[in-house]
């Protein structure tokens, strides 16, 4: 991690060496060069790959956005406040000193052009800069503060910004020949807010310190998608709507700004809206050097776990007269009669020390609770650790302020606290790791975020904390799970390679709607980590729980987790789980069976959502993922739940081609298998929750068999079971996994008789068989692949 972070360090740096090698002047040259750079300068066409998408100045204050030769986005004023006051284009108060030049460079999204203007704010140099990529549809602005700047902040104010490029005028919708919708990802728990809407609706785009986030602007034929956020300093970046201008730029609460800064926004180019926020996921996490797929090696991703999270039967609960370390003895015991292989345990609140703000005072468990401290649960259970932790109270005994060893901010306004120092994250994670903790998991993000006052005046300190608690995390060995994020702390993640999940909806509560994940879920994946569902109950009832509710929709809730690629743990009282239903997500030791990615609304859903009834899309909810075990045999399934009127799916929206035959077998309602075809579409039914579909389609191979996998599993080809797919003109191949003496029944469908059949198999000491499915309908296993 630390490697990464001083790479990052340098890549920040291209723009500003850009600064001190090509336009380094003192204030007095600048000033001499004005009167030059007032002076009417030619029109600067920046155009990006393939000449789709541009950037037009006409000057060096005016600029368009232009896609397909069709004008997106007019420039507005640049700002910038300085020494208590604002200085802005529009009246000349920001004196541009050095107008548009070029230059070029490569970082570690390829090569690109650069166009900068410089400007002075009361002496001081702020620069504006533009850069357009050769090898993609992406443009990256950015606002950088060549000098130090004082006296910045908006009294009272942090949901504005205090400068503003990009500018864009949004008086009116972008002529483009058709109605424009946005999606705007906003709100706490990652997005939970998340909302879509058409463009005359632009009011309720994510902005300001607790709603900025990516907003995906996309034609009604979603043919051209705009993708627009942050790229860097994510922490204190933020989207401003005022009054007719959409600004981006640094949040207006920053009082002092260092030299050298830059905040800076992507526009990403594409078509579709599942696409296009995959592709600028792509374009951050390659620009920060964390792979896509490095969370699918977090231990709680791969295994089933068990919780007791708020909405857990155990949450603030235990059994009558027991400690919670006989309880968690117990949950363990009843686990192995009943052959339920949970692999960890997740541990909310409820063990640690609270002052009486109910912040954290001291993170060690209470005798009362844990009479065996951590080491002793964990010794007999077994179980790895999940820890839960909530923003830290103005008492907590590991301040100076407190007789404790290290700095910490506090703000005695809100009774919160901030650590400042990055040993304290190490030694707090460090000794826990020796008693069982594999996920560190920071809940309260929002409140800390929200109630320590140096977290939004500071240029540097949000990022700062956030980064510390990565690099102590990847020290030690252990992963984070953010819950309560804000969006821009999930974008803050792409720097940090210990943050492999987030939670992606509200707390669970039996009977609640918190299993959509359809959008949250698009915004975690592109950002490389797991959406987290929270936990569940695999029964209706469990007598004496502490809300008094039910859970009637316990298999869409399974279908949900599974789907999500984040953790899954149930949690059931003893004696009131669903074993059948816990297994169906699992092999026999826990490895979950996941997909490739998480499940996300189609691409239909949105036209419909933005616009309503007159746009063709889904009215309700279709999901969709897949598993792809070779370029040919890509496994989808396809959730319908929650679905207003029938909707018919194309195999092209699912990612195959127009001529593909595939057959498809719906597992919550029916056991019938059927071909679906370009001609012949996948047909969903309006339902509710507990009719949901859940299908599963696998391509139809040219020797006429298709792989369908476990029956008894939702996701029933996953990669955690299945591997090395292969096929001749008689036959297809694929190796199981899993567990020595494991019983795997593999379903395949023929052509030739048009009926789905099983071969089953049963594991030998190494864990692996090869699984042969011929065309006339039989098949074998192979010991020892």
């Amino acid at each position: 991690m630390m490697m990464m972070m001083r790479r990052r360090a340098v890549t920040v740096a291209p723009a500003m060496r850009a600064v001190t090698t090509m336009f380094v002047f003192g204030i007095t040259a600048l000033a001499m060069l004005a009167a030059l750079a007032m002076l009417a300068a030619p029109a600067v066409t920046a155009a990006g790959s393939g000449g789709r998408i541009k950037v037009n100045f006409s000057s060096p204050t005016t600029y368009a956005v232009v896609v397909d030769g069709k004008t997106w986005f007019s420039s507005a004023d640049t700002f910038v406040r300085a020494d208590g006051k604002v200085y802005t284009t529009k009246d000349g108060s920001l004196k541009l000193a050095q107008g548009t030049t070029t230059s070029t460079g490569t970082d570690t999204l390829g090569s690109f052009t650069r166009y900068a203007q410089q400007f002075t704010a009361n002496g001081k140099v702020f620069e504006t800069s533009t850069r357009i990529y050769a090898a993609s549809n992406t443009i990256v602005f950015a606002q950088t503060f060549v000098d130090a700047f004082n006296n910045t902040a908006e009294p009272g104010e942090k949901d504005h910004v205090l400068a503003s490029f990009p500018s864009f005028d949004v008086s009116s919708p972008p002529d483009v020949g058709q109605d424009i919708g946005i999606l705007s990802f906003k709100g706490r728990q990652g997005g939970y807010a998340t909302t879509t809407f058409s463009f005359a609706n632009l009011s309720m785009i994510g902005q300001g310190s607790n709603d900025t986030g990516p907003a995906v602007f996309f034609t009604r034929d979603l043919s051209t998608t705009l993708v627009i956020s942050a790229f860097s300093n994510f922490m204190t970046a933020s989207t401003w709507l005022d009054g007719s201008v959409l600004r981006y730029g640094l949040m207006s609460s920053v009082e002092a700004v260092p030299a050298g800064y830059a905040v800076e926004t992507v526009v990403q180019l594409s078509s579709g809206v599942n696409a296009a926020m995959e592709e600028w996921g792509d374009a951050l996490l390659t620009y920060y050097g964390k792979e896509r797929s490095a969370h699918r090696r977090d231990y709680v991703l791969q295994k089933l776990g068990y919780s007791t999270d708020n909405g857990a039967y155990y949450f603030y609960k235990t059994e009558p007269n027991k400690t919670y370390e006989e309880t968690m003895v117990d949950v363990h015991a009843y686990a192995q009669e009943k052959n339920i292989p949970y692999q960890y345990v997740l541990f909310d609140s409820w063990w640690y020390y609270k002052g009486p703000d109910q912040g954290v005072q001291r993170w060690d468990a209470r005798p009362t609770i844990f009479p065996n401290g951590m080491a002793g649960v964990h010794n007999s259970t077994g179980w790895p650790q999940q820890l839960h932790n909530r923003f830290w109270s103005e008492s907590t005994i590991y301040a100076k302020q407190n007789g404790g060893r290290w700095a910490f901010a506090v703000d005695n306004s809100t009774r919160h606290a901030l650590p400042l120092e990055q040993g304290f994250w190490y030694e707090l994670l460090h000794n826990k790791s020796k008693t069982g903790m594999v996920v560190y998991e920071q809940d309260w993000l929002n409140d800390e975020y929200d109630n320590v006052a140096v977290l939004t005046s500071s240029a540097t300190l949000a990022r700062q904390w956030l980064l510390q608690m990565g690099r102590a995390a990847e020290e030690v060995g252990v992963t984070i799970q953010y819950c309560m994020a804000y969006v821009r702390h999930l974008m803050q993640s792409v720097e940090i390679n210990a943050v492999t999940n987030a939670r992606a909806s509200r707390d669970y509560q039996p009977g609640n709607d918190q299993w959509d994940l359809g959008r949250t879920a698009m915004l975690a994946y592109a950002l490389g980590i797991a959406p987290s569902k929270d936990n569940f109950w695999t029964t209706q009832h469990q007598p004496y729980n502490p809300y008094g509710l039910t859970e009637p929709y316990s298999r869409l809730q399974a279908v949900s987790l599974i789907t999500s690629t984040g953790p899954v743990c149930p949690s059931d009282r003893i004696g009131y789980s669903n074993v059948p239903l816990i297994m169906s997500l699992c092999t026999a030791d826990g490895t979950l069976l996941t997909p490739d990615r998480p499940a996300t609304d189609l691409d239909a859903y949105f036209p419909r959502k933005a616009f309503g009834a007159a746009a063709a899309g889904i009215d309700g909810h279709v999901y969709s993922t897949y598993t792809r075990l070779s370029p040919d045999v890509v496994v989808s399934y396809v959730t319908a739940a929650t679905l207003n009127q029938d909707y018919s799916v194309a195999v092209t929206e699912l990612g195959y081609a127009a001529n593909t035959t595939l057959v498809a077998f719906e597992q919550n309602t029916t056991t019938t298998a059927v071909l679906v075809t370009g001609a012949s579409p996948l047909h969903t039914k309006a339902c509710g929750k507990s009719d949901f579909q859940f299908y599963t389609l696998s391509p139809l191979l040219p020797n006429g068999v298709a792989l369908l996998g476990e029956p008894s599993k939702w996701i029933s080809v996953s990669r955690a079971r299945f591997s090395r797919v292969s096929h001749d003109s008689a036959s297809v191949s694929v190796e199981a996994s899993g567990t020595a003496g494991e019983v795997v029944v593999t379903n395949f469908y023929t052509a030739k008789t048009a009926r789905v059949f099983p071969v089953k198999c049963t594991l030998p000491a190494s864990g692996r068989t090869l699984v042969r499915a011929l065309a006339d309908g039989t098949g074998t296993c192979t010991d020892g692949v």
